[in-house]
């Protein structure tokens, strides 16, 4: 009613030095976008601050250091940290360093796409960043993974990500 979330209260101020684009920036966007319909599966509509668009323009830059500052009222901690979504003048923009872990990067998509902040989607999203799309696909509808279907690549059933499990599904699975 009147009361506002800890989240709303705390203010994160970060001002990351100009990012790059290099291979690795490339490299996560093209990850984050092919999986974006996942994120918002079985999720409902009123939990949803920002959708799909807004996820697949958000770009990725690369940058040496990132140093945040967190104030409640008069408290204020001062990290350093791997990660920040930062909007600029016509557009938002994920920066990361060299160092980035895909918690933290987790954890500021979850901050920016969904209403509540909670570690179950922080889990769920890192999850979704951290395996294959052929595992994805065993898992998901097949619409939810659009864009790896429209881009016609073809991966055999034997293809594994590093990281991956290559069992069988586990209905298939005996003790």
């Amino acid at each position: 009613m009147g009361c506002r979330s800890l989240r709303e209260s705390v203010e994160e101020i970060a001002k990351p030095k100009k990012g790059i684009e290099t291979e690795e920036s490339q490299r996560i966007r093209k990850i984050i976008t092919e999986r974006a319909l996942l994120f918002y599966h079985d999720y409902p509509k009123d939990e949803i601050v920002r959708d799909v668009k807004w996820l697949k323009k958000l770009k990725v830059r690369e940058v040496e250091r990132i140093e945040a500052i967190y104030k409640l009222k008069t408290c204020k901690k001062i990290l350093n940290t791997t990660c920040i979504i930062k909007k600029s003048k016509s557009s938002w923009i994920l920066y990361v360093t060299p160092e980035y872990r895909y918690l933290d990067i987790s954890q500021h998509l979850v901050r920016k796409i969904y209403r509540s902040n909670r570690p179950k989607d922080v889990l769920n999203v890192m999850a979704l960043l951290n395996t294959s799309l052929p595992d994805l696909a065993k898992i998901y509808p097949v619409d939810c993974i659009q864009d790896f279907i429209d881009n016609d690549d073809v991966i055999p059933e034997s293809y594994n990500m590093p990281g991956s499990f290559s069992g069988q599904p586990l209905e298939q699975m005996s003790d």
